[in-house]
């Protein structure tokens, strides 16, 4: 054995206990390898690191439902301290199916476990019963589940039931004996085997499983320390900032880590670390055994493995015959079935359907890039991490709140309009002068001693902006006074099926900003206008990223109304289906100054076309319209040729039916006839627009 080792090799127990259950107490706490560091990250898992010297019985706290994740994750972290151990050793964990199993009882996790089920899996083992306070000794053979009967008032007649329910036992002295349920106080089996079952099933069949304590044994060298890591399900730890204004007219950001103790042991002088990263992590079934299913390979022609003549006679399998026809004495029958089915669909959508978009920056009048004014943060940042300079002392399922952050950083307070319509906001544009990514949390916001609100800083990367609202301004108001818009058609372009027209959207607006507060102040309005667009009128611009808008900053003094006339440029292009160029449109693209002299012959064959259709169209309305009053006419004379008595009585009424009827079935051609040559003609128009 290892004890004989000169090295005293030792058997190192660790318990598996439920450390992040409520209500889990550690008989010895004094025997727990001491916990020196704790990692928690974003994903919601914690690493949990100890350091000691082993001891004959050492406690590892770990809640046993958090058993799978350590066994894939424990590691040993020094070179030297892996030599100082061989291996591994555990309990092996039971599913409810498997406990249930090992009771007798069946696969059905809604079965409920009751006494006389137990019993009854116990039939032919030797157990000792004790009996009205006396001792019985002897085989199990039958336990008996009667029904209660049912009383009048429909309630359940105990007595009665516990007088049926028996238990019948072959005692030691060979006698068979008849026992009244209820005269049972206890049952002890008295072999081994079927004890240690019997614990090993109740112990799965627990509703609680995660929270039992197990054993998980290491085999090490007692007189040297090691150092182990691991992880486990954590709470997740989260940031909340606080941004002040300090005495130099600079602005600090403070950050903070609530943290939490979820386990049942008492962190004493414990270094935590809290890191922004999110490594991926899953759970994974690796305790529990598991068992490959292999294919059953059997003799062709089938055995039974119960004599046949073990409870029976040939007479008894034979029978009396008194039925009148003939018999073979029985049959034997076996069959195997399977099927399957699979089905696949396709649609499309209505041929010729009008489809008109809204605008969107054009990718031909390249007009500017109001994306350029904003600040992007750094193509990558360097993942958030602290680690507390001193251990700290946390106990069971408790919380901290932890500072980890303390820099200068760039932050202006503006008042910002999401609209021209829109309420004023009190923001403030927040860099990250750190060069670490700043997890999202909770803000709050300092002036000049004086907390103005709070928000919610999205997670941040280094040199990113971003645009924090805290509350609302009643200080400054917009006024928009006239605005004028105007549209220019620069250039027209089919592709894709689609007429695009490319043109050039130019917007005056008069606006009045009043500022009542004593002080200068920055205005910020967000612009309605996509990226390809310029803008003149404003004192500065800017870009939010966050939201892809343009900004128009405007400086107003205190206590004046400030009058500016905001113009914009934009670059946007409007797409028209091929179905959606009628003859209105085509009446309109003719009269634009953009249409070249190549582009007007094309213009005039589709129009053409778009003629055709027109007359079409109006040919298949009316046609329609005769349909919908025949077929009105049609059902009042076939009503009327119900009400007559049927053809016989009717014969003229009969006649003007067929007459309708025929004269429907020939619009109905006519109009399938207009549809053909409708597609026709698109395909024609298609045809033509792709010289355009």
């Amino acid at each position: 054995m290892f004890e004989r080792e000169p090295f005293r090799w030792g058997l190192f127990l660790i318990a598996i206990c439920a450390a992040g259950c409520t209500g889990v107490q550690y008989r010895s706490p004094a025997a727990i390898l001491p916990l020196v560091h704790v990692r928690l990250y974003e994903t919601g898992i914690g690493y949990f690191e100890r350091h000691g010297v082993p001891q004959v019985k050492a406690a590892l706290p770990i809640p046993a439902g958090h058993l799978d994740d350590a066994l894939k994750t424990l590691t040993i972290v020094g070179e030297n301290d892996l030599r100082s151990t061989i291996g591994l050793r555990f309990p092996s964990t039971l599913t409810r199916g498997v406990a249930r199993a090992l009771a007798g009882l069946s696969a059905d996790d809604s079965d409920s476990v009751t006494f006389v089920k137990l019993m009854q899996t116990l039939r032919g083992k030797r157990l000792q019963l004790t009996v009205s306070g006396q001792a019985l000794v002897g085989r199990l053979v039958d336990v008996s589940d009667d029904r209660a009967p049912t009383a009048s008032d429909g309630t359940s007649k105990t007595a009665a039931a516990a007088r049926t329910a028996a238990v019948l036992l072959l005692t030691d002295d060979g006698s068979l004996r008849r026992l009244a349920l209820s005269d049972v106080s206890a049952l002890h089996p008295l072999d081994h085997q079927t004890q240690a079952r019997l614990r090993s099933a109740v112990g799965g069949l627990s509703s609680k499983g995660g929270r039992r304590a197990q054993l998980l044994s290491l085999l090490a060298k007692r007189d040297r320390p090691i150092r182990l890591g691991y992880i486990a399900e954590t709470p997740l730890w989260r940031a909340t900032y606080r941004l002040i204004d300090t005495r130099a007219g600079r602005s600090s950001l403070r950050g903070w880590a609530l943290v939490h103790n979820d386990t049942a042991e008492h962190w004493r002088g414990v270094k935590v670390s809290i890191v922004s990263g999110r490594p991926d992590s899953f759970l994974f079934p690796l305790a529990v055994p598991r068992y490959l299913r292999r294919r059953l390979v059997h003799p062709q022609r089938r055995l039974p493995t119960v004599p046949q003549l073990l409870n029976t006679t040939p007479d008894e399998i034979w029978g009396d015959q008194l039925d009148d026809g003939q018999s073979d004495g029985g049959s034997i029958g076996s069959g195997y079935g399977s099927g399957s089915t699979s089905g696949r669909g396709s649609g499309r959508g209505v041929k010729g359907m009008v489809v008109r978009s809204g605008p969107r920056a054009s990718d031909e009048l390249i007009v500017g890039n109001l994306a350029s004014y904003g600040r992007p943060g750094l193509p990558a940042g360097a993942p958030f991490g602290y680690t507390t300079e001193r251990g700290i002392d946390l106990l069971p399922h408790s919380s901290a709140l932890l500072p980890f952050l303390h820099a200068e950083t760039e932050a202006q307070r503006v008042t910002h309009f999401a609209g021209f319509a829109a309420a004023a906001r009190r923001v403030v544009v927040l860099v990250n002068r750190t060069q670490q990514t700043l997890p999202a949390g909770t803000i709050a916001i300092y002036q000049q001693g004086r907390f103005v609100g709070e928000s919610y800083l999205e997670r941040t990367k280094p040199g990113q902006r971003r645009f924090v609202a805290y509350g609302t301004d009643v200080d400054l108001e917009l006024q928009v006074k006239r605005v004028k818009q105007t549209e220019s058609v620069k250039r027209l372009v089919f592709r894709k099926g689609r007429l695009e027209e490319h043109y050039l959207k130019q917007t005056q607006r008069s606006i009045e900003l009043s500022n009542r507060d004593d002080q200068l102040r920055t205005v910020q309005v967000q612009l309605p206008v996509s990226t390809n667009a310029k803008v003149s009128g404003a004192d500065e611009l800017d870009f939010d990223g966050d939201h892809n808008k343009a900004i128009a900053i405007f400086r107003v003094a205190a206590g004046v109304t400030l009058q500016r006339t905001l113009e914009t440029v934009e670059g946007l292009v409007r797409f028209t289906s091929l179905g959606g160029l009628n003859l209105a449109v085509f009446d309109r693209l003719a009269k634009l100054a953009a249409l070249s002299v190549a582009q007007r012959p094309t213009l005039e064959r589709g129009r053409a076309i778009a003629q055709q259709r027109k007359t079409l169209e109006e040919e298949r309305d009316r046609l329609h319209a005769q349909v919908r009053q025949r077929t009105e006419e049609l059902e009042r004379l076939q009503g009327h040729l119900r009400a007559a008595g049927g053809a016989k009585a009717a014969g003229p009424l009969v006649a003007r039916v067929l007459v309708v009827e025929d004269a429907l079935a020939k619009q109905r051609a006519k109009i399938g006839a207009i549809e053909e040559r409708d597609r026709q003609l698109e395909r024609q128009l298609s045809s033509v627009m792709r010289q355009f």
